[in-house]
């Protein structure tokens, strides 16, 4: 499976030790040049330095195409365009990001995407995690915003009640 990925999902992920999850469930991960540099621009803030050590993301000059119409009026920052148009040049089977806007404009073009819990979810439903929460902790912890209800609606979806430290 081919995935692109805009720089949220790449930073969330290495913040709490589960950035490798994406290769073992997507496979080919490919990032454009502009979301790593994004995501590797200060090597002190959380998850850059395993952003930095993994070296089986595939790390792409994103095309130069306009702007498409169905992504005007929305507020997209440089790199969830371009992860976004890349996806949709590479005809990639899902994009991955965390941004509100992206997601919107990704389902607008009809192009599967999923956030960083929801691949955290995924991965424990294949088996690859034990458990969700303590790392969903961990992105807090590293200044990754989410609301309590939120965090109790994950925990009831993956049956991790008692474990949500909210």
């Amino acid at each position: 499976m081919v995935v692109v990925t805009d720089a949220g999902p790449l930073i969330h992920l290495g913040s709490c030790g589960c950035l490798w999850v994406l290769k073992s469930l997507f496979g080919q991960v490919i990032v454009p040049a502009a979301v790593w540099n994004e995501a590797t621009a200060h090597p002190e803030l959380p998850g850059a330095q395993e952003v930095l050590r993994a070296d089986w993301l595939e790390v792409v000059s994103a095309p130069r195409v306009q702007v498409r119409p169905e992504f005007h009026g929305l507020e997209l920052h440089r790199g969830e365009r371009l992860g976004l148009e890349l996806a949709l040049e590479l005809s990639a089977e899902m994009f991955l990001s965390d941004d509100q806007e992206a997601v919107r404009a990704a389902r607008g073009v009809e192009m599967p995407v999923l956030g960083s819990i929801g691949v955290l979810i995924r991965a424990k439903e294949k088996g690859l995690l034990e458990a969700v929460m303590p790392h969903l902790e961990a992105m807090r912890a590293s200044g990754f915003w989410m609301s309590k209800r939120f965090v109790e609606t994950v925990a009831r979806m993956v049956d991790e009640e008692g474990d949500t430290g909210a």
